[in-house]
Formats: structure tokens, C-alpha cells, sequence
């Protein structure tokens, strides 16, 4: 399975572009309305179908929330430590390629229970929630206080780690549910 976005890695096409900079409050909306129509996919889900492989590829429900925590974990260590002022700097799975990185996610939460899975992601969404509160507009807007380029600002890469990734994946579970 092939993934596009991450919080340590460049940028992709944002569906929320606005010449207006972008708010937390906004920001936090969205990300809210969006996880909710994200979990409310995963409440169409029976709990004993969360394990069938074939969404993408082998992957099943499970390992699609799996997926989506790591990411927003990876984005809130990484904020936490630009916000410190030291550098983020990829090590582990955060060095590898995009490919063998999603499967080793996979594989690290294949004999995790579902209700497990499931819950770490609702407190990694929480505290992905606590530092964009923390994180002031003018920071939201700012790319080169994260090293980015000048016309990347930070909350692109929350969008697309977070609401826009939750919007691809959702995607794939939709077809999986009208298939069966």
C-alpha cells in the first residue's frame, strides 16, 4: 500500500486552500467535523469485520486506524519538538521509505486487539487537537518556523496529515463497505 502524506515529509495538494491565512480555531473545526464523519465510518464497521484484510491491498480496517495514529503521532512528537526549538530529525521508521515504513506500521499492530487500536487513536487525535490549540496563528501560517518553504505554511501539513488523510483511507473503506 502506497501512502502519500506524512508529518516529516514535504507537502501535498491541500483541499482547504485559501489565499486567507488560516486560523486554529478554523483549523480546529475542520479537524473536529472531519474526524467525525471518520468515526462515524468506523462505527458502520462491525468490530469482527475490523480485521478482514482487502481494503488496500492486505490492509483491514485495524490496520488502516493503526496507520492513521502512527502519522498523527509522528505529527504531534514532531510539532512538540520544532515547538521546542530543536530540530526534527528522522530516525526509525521516520527515515524509511514510504513503502516499507506503512508496512512495518502494519505489522507492529497486526496482534493488537481492535478496541486497542482504536483507542489510541482517539487519545493520539486528542493531543493532535491539544497542539494545534497551543500553536498561534501566526505559527499555523509561518513555514520557515518549521523549516519549511516560504509559501508552506505549517497547517497544511496538519491538513494533510490529519482530516485529508482520514479523507483518503476513508475513501477505500467506503468502496469495501458497498462491496460487501
Amino acid at each position: 500500500m502506497t501512502d502519500h502524506r506524512s508529518a516529516d515529509e514535504g507537502t501535498q495538494q491541500h483541499d482547504d486552500t485559501t489565499a486567507e491565512p488560516m486560523t486554529s480555531a478554523r483549523l480546529l473545526s475542520i479537524m473536529q467535523a472531519e474526524r467525525a464523519e471518520w468515526e462515524a465510518l468506523l462505527a458502520r464497521v462491525e468490530e469482527a469485520r475490523m480485521t478482514e484484510p482487502g481494503i488496500e491491498g492486505p490492509w483491514s480496517v485495524k490496520d488502516i486506524v493503526a496507520h492513521l495514529t502512527w502519522y498523527d503521532r509522528t505529527f504531534v512528537e514532531g510539532a512538540q519538538t520544532v515547538m521546542r526549538g530543536e530540530p526534527f530529525v528522522r530516525t526509525g521508521l521516520r527515515a524509511m521509505e514510504m513503502d516499507g515504513r506503512n508496512e512495518c506500521i502494519a505489522a507492529e499492530s497486526r496482534d493488537r486487539p481492535v478496541h486497542d487500536v482504536l483507542a489510541d487513536s482517539r487519545q493520539v487525535f486528542d493531543q493532535v487537537l491539544a497542539v494545534v490549540r497551543a500553536c498561534p496563528d501566526d505559527v499555523l501560517n509561518d513555514g520557515r518556523r518549521f523549516g519549511l518553504p516560504d509559501d508552506v505554511p505549517p497547517w497544511v501539513l496538519v491538513a494533510n496529515n490529519t482530516y485529508e488523510h482520514y479523507r483518503e483511507h476513508g475513501r477505500a473503506v467506503r468502496v469495501w463497505l458497498d462491496r460487501r
